[in-house]
């Protein structure tokens, strides 16, 4: 892509140079971003048989719900946690969620990143 498509592109990834995860980016993105997604920002917590799925990040509110809802709409049933005062902090997948968000990224991920796919040993 380049020329026009590029600058398009670019004005709908940056509004106003300041990047932003809007609806439309993450609808262009589809299983790639949500693949990309997990394997930057996404972690496990918690034990094996009672483990969850953590997406945390430096994003805003409208941010938060635009991912969750993208998620949702992609048969991954996720919500957001928020803090005592009421600011999201994370996107929870509960371990049901998360065997649907696997189906969904293991053939995109490149064989050296598959410990992305299951909990850490202690």
């Amino acid at each position: 892509m380049h020329g026009e498509g590029l600058w398009r592109a670019y004005e709908l990834l940056s509004p106003r140079d300041k990047p932003v995860i809007s609806k439309e980016v993450l609808s262009v993105a589809g299983e790639k971003g949500i693949a990309a997604l997990w394997l930057d920002q996404g972690r496990f917590v918690g034990g094996q048989k009672r483990g969850r799925g953590q997406i945390k990040g430096r994003y805003t509110p409208e941010e938060y719900d635009n991912i969750t809802t993208w998620l949702c709409e992609s048969g991954v049933p996720a919500c957001v946690h928020h803090n005592h005062l009421e600011k999201p902090i994370e996107i929870c997948i509960k371990k049901n969620g998360l065997l649907a968000l696997f189906e969904i990224i293991r053939p995109l991920i490149h064989v050296s990143m598959k410990k992305k796919l299951r909990p850490a040993k202690k």
